[in-house]
């Protein structure tokens, strides 16, 4: 899966670059105030049905059909709400393009519902390979649709058009990858007893929304589109890497943590290994984000999103701590900890909302980036601790995960960028694209035996997993 998503981001970004050509910072700035929106709205889409089932993995055909047509239901009422949102949010945003963009994304958003019951079959039954395929129909098909509206002149609407569009095709694939077949009729009690749970994950994700979206609203607010353009081109950049490895495990992890629920010990130490090796790798990756951005962002577009590379620092170092924020949820949904998750999102959220406030109050794009990378920094190891808890876990596990691999990927970084300024290089594109090669090489060169020398056991395990993927006369040469 993880392959499969790097395939797509790879496509994404390339897509990516060239919409940065296309568009203006005023057009991602509009795209950004929809998401603003639609993030709300779509919470009640992404209710928790499917987390429940997963969870619930051994009731999954009790549950199956009545989920469905709840999932419909509340599909329905997400819709209908995304229509009725677009002329208000045009009228406080002040952008009339905003009721078009956003009663695209509401049809996008019935067909997402429609999803969770197929897709959590997938999940239960472990069809990892089948669940890889759709992600990478979806994002490779998004992006080229996008690249060819854009291109067409359709400006912010580019980036919207494709979502009805692949979505669609998504969930005739998935209801036939996953064999289900939804029948006539439900049953209340599993209705009231699913609803019960669903409110307290709607509530955590509603929350969740809400710090996701939460700088993007209030830089509206404060300022006009094109500083929201610019948080938000850096920010999705940012995100690409932490998406790429935290999407695929959550997949993964959910029902795997679910199945492991009668052996809460055994639970935690697979939670633990899992993140320490993920942020090994994630956290170095943030951080050579960071140490390349300059040069990276100048080699692909010059002058025109300067103003972006230092939000787009700041943004990459303090990601590094979302990573285990992210897997976090998985272990505590998998304990079926559904009111605590609520309650820590609570405090989370006005945590968030009062730090970028007094952010965007002090400055635009980095002063937000600034205080959203102070929140991860505080906030990502506060849910991991939570999280740990029951299974016996706490403070020095939290610092063992975090501080060696970040210790490990801030030393290569710094070594890289320490003796890359040795080297005379010409402040043209072709300088600053192999200024960023220079930086990667040395960085790689540098993490590769730190990471072997300070975690040895997290080494042998990704050599083992590689050599097993390597065809039969190269496993020889790799042992070596």
């Amino acid at each position: 899966m993880i392959f499969s998503t790097f395939g797509i981001k790879v496509v994404t970004l390339g897509c990516q670059l060239i919409l940065a050509w296309k568009l203006s910072p005023s057009d991602f700035g509009l795209v950004a105030l929809a998401y603003s929106v639609t993030a709300f709205t779509a919470v009640i889409q992404r209710n928790g049905l499917r987390e429940i089932l997963v969870q619930r993995a051994s009731r999954f055909e009790e549950y199956a059909n009545s989920a469905f047509w709840l999932s419909l239901v509340i599909g329905l009422i997400v819709t209908l709400l995304t229509f009725a949102a677009a002329p208000l949010a045009a009228h406080i945003y002040q952008q009339p393009q905003l009721i078009g963009i956003l009663s695209i994304l509401a049809i996008g958003q019935m067909l997402l519902a429609l999803q969770s019951v197929p897709g959590a079959k997938l999940q239960t039954s472990m069809k990892f390979r089948e669940l890889s395929l759709v992600s990478l129909f979806e994002g490779v098909a998004t992006g080229l649709l996008t690249v060819v509206f854009a291109m067409t002149g359709w400006k912010a609407y580019s980036i919207v058009l494709p979502i009805p569009l692949v979505q669609t095709t998504s969930l005739f694939i998935q209801l036939r990858l996953s064999g289900f077949r939804p029948r006539k009729g439900f049953s209340w009690p599993i209705w009231r007893e699913m609803i019960g749970s669903s409110i307290l994950l709607l509530g955590a994700a509603l929350l969740y929304a809400f710090n996701m979206q939460g700088a993007n609203i209030v830089l509206g607010l404060f300022h006009g589109a094109a500083v929201v353009g610019l948080f938000f081109f850096a920010y999705n950049l940012c995100n690409q890497v932490t998406s790429l490895l935290t999407n695929n495990l959550y997949s993964v992890l959910l029902p795997t943590l679910s199945n492991l629920q009668d052996d809460i010990k055994r639970q935690t130490e697979v939670f633990l290994r899992v993140t320490h090796l993920v942020n090994l790798v994630g956290m170095f990756i943030c951080l050579l984000l960071a140490a390349v951005a300059d040069p990276l962002i100048r080699a692909l577009y010059g002058e025109k999103w300067v103003e972006a590379i230092p939000s787009m620092q700041v943004l990459s170092a303090g990601m590094t701590f979302s990573i285990s924020f992210a897997l976090s949820i998985n272990l505590t949904t998998a304990q079926g900890r559904f009111k605590e998750l609520l309650w820590f999102n609570v405090f989370r959220a006005i945590g968030f909302i009062a730090l970028v406030t007094a952010g965007a109050m002090i400055g635009g794009s980095l002063a937000v980036s600034w205080a959203t990378a102070t929140f991860t920094v505080l906030f990502g190891p506060a849910i991991t601790y939570m999280a740990l808890k029951p299974g016996g876990g706490g403070w020095k596990d939290i610092i063992r995960i975090h501080a060696w691999p970040f210790v490990i990927g801030a030393a290569a970084c710094g070594i890289a960028l320490t003796l890359t300024s040795f080297i005379p290089v010409h402040p043209t594109r072709i300088g600053n694209s192999a200024k960023v090669v220079i930086i990667s090489m040395f960085s790689l060169v540098v993490w590769l035996p730190l990471f072997r020398c300070f975690a040895r056991d997290h080494w042998n395990d990704v050599a083992v997993h590689i050599k097993r993927m390597l065809p039969a006369r190269f496993q020889k040469l790799a042992s070596v």
